[in-house]
């Protein structure tokens, strides 16, 4: 498949939006529900997204937990894996993705919208720290 027929694609540059599910605007966790529900046909469930530092992370592990999403050891993801990350102005959601043989996250940024970033570019958007979740 080549960079112009992945599907991701089309998504890159939708806007932002607090609440946004798609699939013209997007957050970070409605970006990631929208995309496992219309691309691969899995539901997800809703996180709260506002919540802020402990509160945010424990909702997103308890419902990632929840619907058999458990976290992996592995330093890199695998493709389809769940990415949080974490920054100083709060937690994040992307996804992982293999595109033409390399390691990307689609994430949906406020202020930027929807990006594919590299893998090893995450810290670009000043991500300190990285999990990885994969349905068990």
């Amino acid at each position: 498949m080549s960079e112009q027929q992945h599907w991701a694609f089309f998504l890159i540059g939708k806007p932002y939006a607090y609440g946004g599910e798609g699939p013209d605007e997007f957050n970070c966790w409605g970006l990631v529900r929208w995309v496992f529900r219309n691309v691969f046909s899995i539901e997800m469930p809703l996180i709260r997204v506002g919540l802020v530092g402990e509160a945010q992370e424990e909702e997103i592990r308890s419902v990632t937990r929840l619907s058999g999403w458990r976290p992996t050891p592995d330093a890199r993801p695998c493709d389809r894996a769940i990415v949080l990350m974490w920054r100083p102005s709060g937690r994040q959601s992307g996804l992982a993705l293999v595109v033409n043989g390399g390691l990307f996250v689609l994430h949906a940024i406020e202020d930027v919208g929807v990006v594919l970033t590299p893998y090893a570019e995450l810290w670009l958007f000043s991500f300190s720290r990285l999990t990885h979740w994969r349905k068990a």
